[in-house]
């Protein structure tokens, strides 16, 4: 990887070292000596696509936060530059001018704009996510808001933030995620992801969670247990280890934390049930919220140990 970062930096280099050969060019230009400002408009526009893959590329292999936001900085300062570069042409050739005027820099301002000021991740004061989902609401609500609906912030700006505001189980969750502008949208989706397939069994000592879902939500191992395991009509048992792992479930009422054994498997997929055809049969279920209809394999098994904490006991 330092092999990777070290050659790309230095193409960047080259490619940076040409753009200030450029406007240098232009202002010579601008001064005094004839020159294509057409073809050199074209010229910059192209290094503009060039260095914003290169940006990324290279942002994606840094670890370090300081170094991340340095680099960020770095190339705000050589967009700026060739913005700012772009407008003169433009001003210079004039709107009369019906020449084509090349590839249109995509650097989040369109060429007419001066952009005189850096773009710099902006200094506010938001409390940490920490993946209890109790909280996410008010925790995105504040960061779309002050963050990602900004139209002057690249994803990668945005995508840097989102992570420095993220702890514990939520930091642990999209840290496998390089940093990109196409994995900024991937760590919100897993984020905002927290619906699970859930089924009650009285029958069941304790309750369960997936590897699956374990793995997918980067659930955090509490504590190893053996327990003895024996399957329903079995006569024997099994000594088995269980990772232990906590999740926060969301009711009416409120939150319960749990604390769930990870297994392989559940059990198979449980057929749909048919319950719009129940709701028309059966005035009194019209107004109820219902678990979703859709087949698949639970994902958690909610046993006794938990199961009047969840279900009321109500007749309804």
């Amino acid at each position: 990887m330092a092999a990777e970062l070290a050659h790309k930096k230095s193409v960047r280099s080259g490619h940076r070292g040409t753009v200030t050969r450029k406007v240098t060019e232009l202002e010579t230009a601008l001064g005094a000596t004839p020159i294509d400002l057409e073809q050199l408009r074209a010229a910059l526009a192209e290094k503009v696509a060039v260095l914003k893959d290169l940006d990324e590329s290279i942002l994606a292999l840094l670890e370090a936060e300081a170094e991340i936001e340095t680099d960020i900085e770095g190339a705000e300062d050589v967009r700026d530059t060739l913005r700012s570069a772009l407008y003169k042409i433009d001003k210079a050739i004039g709107p009369s001018s019906g020449a084509p005027r090349g590839v249109s820099p995509t650097v989040g301002d369109t060429p007419s704009e001066s952009v005189a000021t850096k773009i710099k991740l902006p200094e506010l004061t938001l409390t940490p996510f920490d993946g209890d989902y109790t909280k996410w609401k008010t925790f995105w609500d504040l960061f779309e808001s002050a963050i990602h609906n900004r139209r002057d912030l690249s994803d990668i700006n945005k995508f840097t933030y989102l992570r420095s505001l993220l702890i514990r189980s939520a930091k642990e969750a999209v840290a496998g995620l390089s940093l990109t502008s196409t994995n900024y949208q991937e760590a919100i989706n897993i984020l905002k992801k927290r619906e699970a397939k859930v089924i009650l069994d009285s029958g069941s000592q304790r309750s369960y969670v997936s590897q699956d879902l374990k793995k997918e939500k980067a659930l955090k191992v509490k504590i190893k247990k053996s327990m003895s395991v024996a399957a329903f009509g079995s006569t024997t048992q099994r000594e088995e280890e269980y990772d232990t792992v906590e999740i926060c479930l969301q009711t009416e009422e409120g939150s319960i934390t749990l604390r769930l054994l990870a297994v392989t498997l559940i059990c198979g997929p449980i057929p749909a049930a048919p319950i719009e055809i129940s709701k028309c049969y059966y005035e009194h279920l019209s107004n109820l919220d219902f678990a979703v209809p859709d087949e698949g394999e639970p994902q958690i098994l909610i046993g006794l140990d938990y199961y009047w904490s969840v279900v009321s006991g109500e007749v309804i």
